[in-house]
């Protein structure tokens, strides 16, 4: 088991430090947990998203779908950028739906 060894936190350093080099936004999509049964799936979901907070990534209000199931987006932005820039660029990678109202504060 590679959990706990801070493995993660040392490649999503790597990633980060290379976006900012080349003046670019990062951007991730992590399940939502609102819309999982209880249990070690969803417990998994909060852990995820509670990882990439600690390690510097923000949670955007947009949300993709793949599959049929709903991702939330995160980003880190190492260049002058406001939200509604990193929207834009948000959905040129995705087909954005907003969050839908179910969400409350991710715990993890």
């Amino acid at each position: 088991d590679k959990r706990s060894k801070h493995l993660g936190t040392h490649f999503l350093g790597q990633l980060k430090q290379l976006a900012k080099d080349d003046g670019k936004l990062l951007m991730l999509e992590v399940e939502n947990p609102d819309y999982a049964d209880e249990g070690a799936a969803k417990d998994y979901m909060l852990k995820r998203i509670g990882f990439y907070k600690k390690n510097g990534m923000n949670l955007s209000d947009t949300s993709c779908y793949f599959l049929e199931n709903e991702y939330r987006i995160f980003y880190a932005g190492f260049i002058e950028i406001n939200l509604s820039a990193c929207i834009m660029s948000i959905k040129k990678v995705y087909k954005v739906q907003p969050v839908r109202e179910k969400s409350t504060e991710f715990k993890g």
